[in-house]
């Protein structure tokens, strides 16, 4: 775990874009902040091939994110908009990990900037902010419906292949699916727009009708005070 000191250095170190004189693995290190976490995310990144398991390694990137978080909160609050392999590759890992408030906000800044996903991701910012999300709803996991709206606002005026933008668009859909029938139905039926294969026709079709039996359910009315009750008496 982060010392209190060492966050408090790296997010000012961050936000500064100082060198400094620092130690790794014991040896002393003459470099800027951004170097020293590159090696250790390279670290990392080799532990993480040790791994076979899918679940475990997202166990362990769960551990491994907060010795990223103050260098992260240095780089946002610096704005500089400078492209970066670390702050891209956290934005990934909040994701594998659920952390989308996390994930978002990073990406927020990726977006504004123009920043680049590591090679090894084969798709742009938005893309993979986009399916990610999407994927990580559609196959059962909690997506609070904040973060697929913000995402889904994020990426709006963004290129991306239509199959990706209907994968987000179905799971919107199927997130508001018990509360607002009405809506859930637009955004499903802009999915099968996007995408006839999507998958999303027998949810659209349930939705459909209650959305229906919404409308045409008799409105309720308080009940009318007693004759007694409203004359006071």
């Amino acid at each position: 775990m982060i010392s209190p000191a060492k966050r408090h250095f790296q997010q000012t170190a961050a936000a500064q874009g100082g060198a400094f004189v620092a130690a790794h693995n014991g040896a002393p290190v003459d470099a800027n902040l951004y170097e020293l976490m590159l090696m250790q995310l390279a670290d990392h990144k080799r532990s993480l091939k040790q791994i076979q398991s899918v679940e475990r390694k997202i166990e362990a990137k769960r551990a491994m994110l907060p010795e990223y978080a103050a260098y992260i909160d240095g780089i946002l609050q610096a704005d500089s908009g400078r492209q970066d392999e670390i702050v891209m590759t956290m934005m990934v890992w909040s994701i594998d990990v659920g952390d989308f408030a996390r994930a978002l906000q990073i990406g927020s800044y990726a977006l504004r900037h123009g920043l680049l996903t590591p090679e090894q991701y084969n798709r742009d910012t938005a893309t993979l902010l986009a399916e990610e999300i999407a994927e990580a709803r559609l196959r059962g996991g909690h997506v609070p419906v904040e973060d697929l709206v913000h995402v889904d606002d994020l990426t709006a005026g963004c290129d991306m292949p239509d199959e990706v933008r209907a994968k987000l668009k179905r799971a919107l859909g199927e997130a508001y699916g018990e509360g607002a029938p009405a809506l859930a139905v637009a955004y499903l039926e802009r999915a099968i727009e996007l995408n006839k294969h999507i998958g999303a026709k027998k949810l659209l079709d349930s939705l459909k009708r209650k959305a229906k039996a919404a409308a045409e359910a008799p409105a309720v009315h308080p009940t009318e005070a007693a004759p007694d009750e409203a004359s006071g008496d």
